[in-house]
C-alpha cells in the first residue's frame, strides 16, 4: 500500500498589536464534536496544530483536497478566502516531507485578518494566533505520554508539525523580504 498524502496548511495574517505577522493555528478541543454521540474525548486535547490538515482521497487533485479540508475545518467562507490567497489557486507547495507512513505536503499563505471573522468556531478548534517570537517556547508533544492531552496554558505541537511551522515561517520571511519564496523549495521522498 502506498503512502498517505496529507496537506498541512499554515495561514499567516498581520496583527500589529501582536507584533506583526502571526500564524493562525488551531488548538484542539477537549472533545470531538464529530463523534456520532456528539461527545468523545479528543486525543491530544489542547495541542496546537496547523490552520488545517487534510488527507487526500486517492486520485484527488490538490486543489480539491485543499478546499475540502479548509471548508470542513474552517467553514465555507474562510475556505474561499484561503484558496484565493496569494492570488494563486491553490498556493504552491513549500515542500513535501516524507515520513514512514505518509507524505506531508506543506503549504502556506498570507491572508487578510478579516478571515478571523469568517472561521466557524463550531467547526474549528480554538483559533490561536502565534507570533514567530514564541516559536521557541513551543513544547514538542510526546505521542505516547501526551495522548490524553496537555494543559491548556502550554503551547504544544507534534514535532513534525512544529518543524513544518518553522518552514512556513521561513517561507513568510522570504515573501516579506521580496525574495522568491519558492526558490529553495525541494521535495523529498
Amino acid at each position: 500500500m502506498g503512502k498517505i498524502k496529507q496537506v498541512e496548511f499554515f495561514a499567516f495574517t498581520l496583527i500589529p498589536e501582536l507584533g506583526g505577522w502571526v500564524a493562525i493555528l488551531q488548538q484542539r478541543n477537549d472533545f470531538n464534536a464529530e463523534s456520532p454521540t456528539g461527545y468523545k474525548k479528543q486525543s491530544y486535547a489542547n495541542a496546537y496544530q496547523p490552520t488545517f490538515c487534510e488527507k487526500a482521497e486517492p486520485g484527488e487533485e490538490d486543489v480539491v483536497t485543499l478546499y475540502r479540508g479548509a471548508k470542513e475545518e474552517l467553514g465555507e467562507e474562510a475556505a474561499r478566502i484561503l484558496m484565493m490567497s496569494e492570488k494563486r489557486l491553490p498556493p504552491p507547495s513549500l515542500c513535501i516531507t516524507g515520513l514512514k507512513d505518509r507524505m506531508i505536503d506543506i503549504r502556506a499563505a498570507r491572508v487578510e485578518s478579516t478571515i478571523l471573522k469568517e472561521i466557524r468556531s463550531e467547526v474549528a478548534g480554538r483559533i490561536r494566533l502565534l507570533p514567530r517570537s514564541l516559536i521557541d517556547s513551543i513544547v514538542p508533544l510526546d505521542r505516547e505520554k501526551d495522548k490524553g492531552g496537555v494543559r491548556p496554558d502550554i503551547v504544544a505541537m507534534f514535532p513534525d508539525a512544529l518543524e513544518n511551522l518553522k518552514k512556513a515561517f521561513d517561507w513568510l520571511d522570504r515573501v516579506l523580504a521580496g525574495e522568491d519564496p519558492y526558490s529553495c523549495v525541494k521535495g523529498s521522498e
